[in-house]
């Protein structure tokens, strides 16, 4: 309308669906051998919403994924940083003195709101 007064009211809803994760790390660390396959002196664990996504124990020594997707998408060099970390936790957990000495569970959770234009590989990076 030319010349006249016109109002024009619009408003927009946006709505953002926010999904919650937790990531959960799991550390046991014994002080010293129990001679039982599959009990090592020190393992480390990563779950993304309860289910385990990487793995490192004391006799390996290397972290590895436990989800395809995570095999497909992070590059060696994640893994390699990855194991570096685990092997310098160890380290640290069988340097450490006092009572008691086998500290069997660290853990350490995190809840994180996801929006939606971040991928599963985004979020892993930027949570590790």
């Amino acid at each position: 309308q030319k010349g006249g007064n016109s109002s024009f009211s619009s408003f927009y809803l946006i709505f953002l669906k926010i999904k919650t994760h937790s990531l959960t790390y799991i550390y046991t660390a014994l002080s010293k051998p129990v001679g039982l396959p599959g009990i090592h002196e020190f393992t480390a664990m990563g779950l993304l919403d309860d289910k385990m996504i990487d793995y490192f124990d004391s006799e390996n020594q290397e972290k590895v994924p436990k989800q395809q997707w995570m095999r497909e998408r992070l590059p060696a060099d994640y893994w390699d940083k990855g194991t570096q970390s685990r092997k310098s936790k160890q380290h640290r957990c069988q340097e450490s003195s006092g009572p008691p000495k086998q500290r069997l569970l660290y853990l350490n959770r995190y809840r994180v709101g996801v929006l939606p234009s971040i991928n599963q590989k985004e979020m892993v990076r930027a949570l590790s």
